[in-house]
């Protein structure tokens, strides 16, 4: 009995000793448990515009008349777009062993861009990587079957992506699998930044049993280009000019509408961007078929001036990446001024136009 409690009294003295535990690693592990038969399917996926509605049943709306989903962005600075993403789920042991429908988008396979900012939740990867996944809700019977059976099919019938021998009369109907809680409507959205890439996002639908059983559906939709920008100024003045020498007016990279003095332009499209430069000749004419006056422009201080005379279009150095801002920079040099001077002075007309450029390819 003594050597038991000096046992004991020593194993106290080492605990003692030894102190508290502050962390220790812990490795852990489960195996899933898919038994229960067939996995559940999805049967048709389809994407929407998802903005300015706020009845499921508005989910049948894209931008074009072909094929599948296409949805148009804004072409406006930090005005997003809003899709909707909608699916059509079936199990053999009924629709309550349903337990989520889930979207994973993913993006086109070219380069975001230095300027891009990714929106709350969403990776900003670009290169075809993983955006962001998405939970859809359950719609209630009666509103799965009007947005489907009705707004779907008589309104866009073209939308949907197929994934199953199913159609809209197996769907639909009073014998449908819709009607007879044999399948039902999930619908869920999500934000499209203005500035996120045009080209096609590829989005996986994804259906779980309470089995932890999976069906998926591979579709996507189309976001396509817009080419836009916009400027803070809407004048150029030049000042006093001298004859044969350059006289330049300098951006700044700050934008201030209306900053007239320091020209800024910045991308609110969803593609890169060349921007194109067209001007008279600020009634300054021509001597002996020649101009008496040219121009130079560009888009940054890192690039040369890109020289153009009058009434001709010529494509500005340097690009406008997504949601690019950046200076402009002019520049004008009269060789003479036509005497008398013009009643109307020395006063034109400049016009910039967008062009679509194209993605960094990525190379990972």
């Amino acid at each position: 009995m003594k050597k038991l409690i000096a046992s004991l009294m020593s194993l106290a003295v080492l605990v003692w000793v030894a102190g508290p535990l502050m962390a220790v690693a812990i490795s852990t592990g489960l195996t899933q448990d898919a038994s229960g038969g067939t996995a559940p399917s999805v049967l048709v996926s389809w994407v929407a515009r998802g903005d300015a509605y706020t009845n499921p049943t508005d989910y049948y709306r894209d931008n074009d008349s072909i094929a599948n989903s296409q949805i148009l962005p804004s072409g406006q600075y930090n005005t997003h777009r809003n899709i909707a993403m909608c699916a059509i789920v079936a199990s053999e042991y009924g629709i309550e062993y349903i337990n989520n429908v889930y979207a994973d988008v993913f993006y086109p396979g070219v380069k975001l861009g230095a300027y891009h900012t990714a929106l709350p939740n969403q990776s900003g990867k670009g290169c075809g990587q993983f955006m962001q996944q998405d939970l859809l809700n359950k719609l209630a019977k009666q509103v799965g079957i009007d947005l489907f059976c009705t707004n779907v099919q008589q309104n866009n019938g073209n939308l949907p992506s197929w994934n199953s021998s199913d159609s809209y009369s197996t769907l639909c109907g009073t014998t449908g699998k819709l009607y007879k809680d044999e399948a039902v409507v999930y619908c869920g959205t999500k934000v499209i930044s203005y500035e996120d890439p045009a080209g096609y996002y590829p989005i996986t639908t994804l259906v779980q049993d309470k089995n932890g059983q999976s069906g998926v559906h591979n579709h996507g939709f189309q976001y396509l280009g817009v080419n836009a920008f916009e400027v803070d100024f809407n004048q150029i003045s030049y000042g006093n000019v001298k004859l044969n020498i350059n006289k330049v007016v300098g951006g700044d990279l700050t934008f201030s509408p209306m900053n007239l003095d320091k020209p800024s332009i910045r991308n609110v499209g969803n593609v890169r961007l060349t921007v194109g430069i067209l001007q008279n000749d600020m009634n300054l004419g021509k001597s002996s078929g020649q101009w008496n006056v040219s121009y130079g422009a560009r888009i940054g201080h890192l690039v040369t001036f890109t020289p153009y005379s009058p009434e001709e279009t010529k494509i500005i150095l340097d690009e406008l990446d997504l949601s690019q801002l950046n200076e402009m920079d002019f520049s004008v040099l009269v060789n003479k001024f036509p005497y008398p001077v013009p009643s109307a002075g020395f006063v034109g007309n400049m016009t910039l136009s967008a062009n679509e450029a194209p993605f960094v390819v990525c190379t990972e």
